[in-house]
């Protein structure tokens, strides 16, 4: 099961984020998950320390809805002022309690959460670099592949190369 099956596992996806996302059930299985994830991967954005993390910030129902939203459509090209109207706040105070609660800037975590979709598709699919750009919202592939290396530290097509390919 890939970072994208594991996180959004169990339908999320195929729900409506804004009424069905209040359902406990529905949370409690994405916390659960999100622990899962974070064991398995060492996610720092997962608990950053008390109070800080993606776990905490999922109790908060206008950031979860956030969240949510941007995970159901991460090649959706969102807007802070977007995200904010979907929570129903102010941008401001939207972009304070998003990077209070998850401990990053919305646009910082949906590039994360692109880039890890990303690293994902590349080691587990046969996707070219210009369809995973593409559908994760990226205009043009140049863009994309800057955005990856300075997440992951090296070129897209690197990073599908299997461990030692291309050594002698």
């Amino acid at each position: 099961m890939g970072l994208v099956e594991a996180v959004i596992g169990g339908g999320l996806m195929a729900v409506d984020p804004l009424p069905d996302i209040r359902d406990g059930i529905l949370v409690e299985r994405l916390v659960k998950t999100m622990r899962y994830v974070a064991e398995m991967r060492g996610c720092q954005y997962v608990v950053q320390r008390p109070g800080i993390g993606l776990l905490f910030a999922l109790a908060d129902p206008q950031i979860r809805i956030a969240i949510t939203c941007i995970h159901g459509k991460p090649g959706y090209p969102w807007t802070l002022q977007e995200l904010a109207d979907r929570v129903g706040m102010s941008r401001t105070v939207f972009a304070q309690r998003f990077k209070q609660r998850v401990g990053t800037t919305v646009m910082e975590y949906l590039t994360r959460w692109r880039m890890s979709l990303a690293g994902d598709r590349l080691s587990g699919t046969h996707d070219s670099v210009s369809v995973i750009s593409a559908t994760l919202g990226y205009e043009t592939e140049s863009a994309f592949g800057r955005a990856f290396r300075r997440f992951w530290g090296h070129s897209p097509r690197e990073h599908r190369r299997p461990a030692g390919a291309g050594t002698s």
